[in-house]
């Protein structure tokens, strides 16, 4: 498991770099908005589109990665906290 969230946080930060490094190029949020339209991941986010575009990732919906997240974490919050995730 520690190893699933090194390689996660270096993904995240390596899609995070590229995309800073794509804008400063002049390829931003419209030209993504479009690569998701051609890899169809319209409901997907910019991690997703270039997480494909890298590493020929399937892209997941942005309510699909919500729930990993939720199933993952929800465990481990107390009672008072969970009812922001339910409400």
């Amino acid at each position: 498991m520690h190893r699933d969230r090194h390689y996660s946080s270096l993904l995240s930060a390596f899609v995070l770099s590229q995309c800073n490094r794509m804008a400063e190029r002049g390829f931003g949020g419209e030209q993504l908005a479009e690569m998701g339209k051609v890899i169809d991941a319209q409901k997907s986010d910019v991690f997703d589109i270039l997480a494909y575009i890298a590493f020929a990732l399937p892209p997941i919906t942005r309510a699909e990665r919500a729930e990993k997240q939720r199933a993952k974490f929800y465990p481990r919050t107390t009672p008072s906290s969970r009812r922001s995730w339910t409400s």
